[in-house]
């Protein structure tokens, strides 16, 4: 006999959230559902948000889903979380002779990655739509497509002047694979299933091995010149040059904090004002820029050189894949450091003495403000 409602809404009170999963995945539907409503009615986001990056029934994961959007809809905070799905075991036999092609698109501020795997018997389109953590905003697999289906797939999604361009299989199938790990992206309200989605399918290509980003074989062989490379790129970044921004959330603290520099009642000197600046970017950049945001920058410039190279723009091409390969091998040298000051530094601008300073209406005299 399973569990009834009361007594799986007793292991969530008691915080045991593996157990609650586990008996949700072999629960009654309508008992499942009981439970996530009794979930939703004591507001437990926390719990919810836990189920949701689990491994569940996909109709239960929908009734999650709503579950919390509603939640989110009522004003209450609902947690990221660190629980992920346990990925599928070793590849089945149907994929003996597997052979893959895969493609990349840049419509900002996401990554497009598309696989497609094929074995004699059978043709699968994986498609995976990532963001600056490289974690899925959206996802979906196809079976039994024909190679005009891919043809077609490929000319529609590239239609709006973000082309497709061909890259290793094994690279896009490990960026699949880890985004697939991660917890899903929380820009997007049915991120979570489609990862779940995606998750269960990836069985198909794990016979596929790893490889590093072709991009990486771009940049300069001598350390001393990529890193050269890599510091021009960080001096002339500009809004256009960004492959992602920040959100205006994470932003928020550093410009109240620089408002504030910039507002003291000291009198200082323009050059110790800008070493304060400095000391405050720098350890906005140290403390609160997560290594997973940085990675994924990294991986972000060394697919626009890959995509620039398809274009013939040689000399962006050194550049982007030289500040790539610094951040992604060398993440705390001194120029990964100048890279990433030069990110966040490229969000934020002093406004010009016309703009407006009413409440709400832009910054504090003197202030920096970060732009639409």
């Amino acid at each position: 006999m399973g569990s009834s409602p009361a007594e799986l809404l007793a292991l969530a009170a008691a915080g045991r959230v593996d157990a609650l999963r586990d008996a949700l995945g072999h629960a009654a539907p309508a008992v499942a559902a009981e439970t996530v409503d009794g979930l939703a009615a004591r507001a437990d986001a926390a719990t919810l948000a836990a189920l949701d990056a689990a491994e569940l029934p996909k109709g239960l994961r929908k009734v999650i889903r709503r579950a919390l959007h509603a939640l989110k809809a009522k004003g209450v905070r609902v947690p990221q979380t660190d629980r992920v799905a346990r990925l599928p075991g070793p590849a089945p036999e149907s994929t003996a002779g597997l052979q893959a092609d895969a493609w990349i698109s840049l419509p900002r501020p996401s990554v497009s990655l598309v696989l497609v795997a094929r074995t004699p018997a059978e043709r699968r389109l994986f498609v995976g739509l990532l963001d600056e953590e490289e974690r899925i905003l959206e996802g979906a697999s196809s079976a039994n497509v024909s190679k005009q289906g891919v043809r077609d797939f490929l000319q529609r999604q590239s239609a709006d002047g973000h082309p497709f361009v061909s890259l290793a299989p094994e690279h896009v199938a490990a960026r699949l694979r880890a985004a697939a790990a991660r917890p899903p992206s929380p820009h997007a309200d049915d991120a979570g299933v489609a990862r779940a989605d995606l998750a269960e399918r990836l069985g198909f290509f794990a016979a596929l091995g790893e490889a590093e980003h072709p991009a990486l074989a771009l940049a300069p062989g001598d350390e001393v010149r990529a890193e050269q490379e890599a510091a021009g790129l960080a001096a002339r970044f500009s809004p256009r040059d960004l492959p992602f921004a920040l959100e205006q959330e994470r932003m928020q603290d550093l410009v109240e904090r620089l408002n504030q520099a910039r507002t003291s009642p000291l009198v200082l000197s323009p050059a110790v004002t800008a070493d304060r600046e400095a000391a405050i970017v720098r350890e906005f950049v140290e403390r609160e820029l997560p290594a997973a945001l940085c990675r994924g920058l990294a991986l972000r410039l060394l697919d626009r050189a890959w995509v620039d190279r398809e274009r013939g723009e040689e000399a962006a091409v050194r550049a982007e894949a030289a500040a790539g390969a610094v951040l992604l091998r060398r993440p705390e040298s001194p120029v990964s450091r100048e890279l990433l000051h030069a990110f966040v530094r490229v969000h934020l601008r002093v406004p010009s003495a016309e703009e407006p300073r009413e409440p709400g209406g832009g910054a504090a005299p003197g202030g920096l403000i970060v732009p639409p």
